[in-house]
């Protein structure tokens, strides 16, 4: 609710070729627990929304950086998950 009363204020309050992004997601929390996947989405949401803002931007190598990081996390326990064999 609060963020739909500050995207309505700043429509109303900024010129009116100004751009405003309001995202909403439903049952998401605050962001604990998200999947690499809805990052990388989000991520490129916001950054087609500055693109279409103020034109090109450059590749964020820090972005992908974060991303291989990540899944690499991910592949590990994976990995040491497989690795334990239950006991019978």
């Amino acid at each position: 609710l609060h963020g739909l009363k500050l995207a309505a204020t700043l429509v109303d309050q900024t010129h009116p070729d100004s751009n405003i992004l309001l995202r909403v997601k439903m049952n998401t929390g605050h962001g604990a627990g998200k999947s690499v996947q809805m990052m990388a989405q989000e991520i490129g949401e916001e950054f087609g929304f500055y693109e279409r803002a103020v034109g090109k931007l450059p590749k964020p190598k820090a972005l992908e950086a974060t991303l291989k990081k990540q899944r690499n996390a991910r592949d590990a326990r994976v990995a040491k998950k497989s690795d334990q064999k239950p006991k019978l």
